[in-house]
């Protein structure tokens, strides 16, 4: 039992990551951007293109957990790595679409810091999990 958790915890925690960069800044959720009827800013923008990525991040952590829990090791690792290039594709758009840049918007407090932690996270998480299934391939040796 203590395996299969150490298998599908690591491909969970970057399933739960990529689901939060998916829908935490959408409209009306957790870090909340432009609700539709309002005018649309480059935060809505940067929501939307979140939103795709953040769903493949999501859908990289349940293929990494079907490839550790088949013992394929190796393969979940680069589906890990994966993950941390997507990770990184989420953050580029962020800094290259932005947030919204006007203060007296009520989604620049929460859509200006979230968005850069949840993405440094991923980036972490997904690295360090490609790092101990890596690990785990060499001491099994497959």
């Amino acid at each position: 039992m203590v395996n299969l958790c150490a298998r599908v915890a690591p491909s969970a925690a970057v399933a739960a990551i990529g689901i939060l960069i998916a829908f935490g800044p959408q409209p009306g959720s957790l870090f909340g951007v432009c609700e539709p009827g309002e005018m649309k800013m480059v935060c809505y923008y940067t929501a939307k293109a979140e939103l795709w990525i953040g769903l493949s991040v999501a859908a990289l952590g349940i293929l990494s957990a079907a490839a550790s829990l088949r013992g394929r090791g190796g393969v979940a690792a680069g589906i890990f790595i994966s993950a941390a290039v997507a990770s990184a594709l989420a953050a580029a758009v962020v800094l290259s679409i932005g947030i919204c840049g006007s203060q007296m918007m009520h989604c620049h407090d929460p859509a200006l810091p979230a968005p850069q932690a949840i993405l440094a996270l991923a980036v972490i998480a997904a690295l360090a999990s490609a790092a101990g299934a890596r690990l785990s391939v060499e001491r099994r040796g497959d």
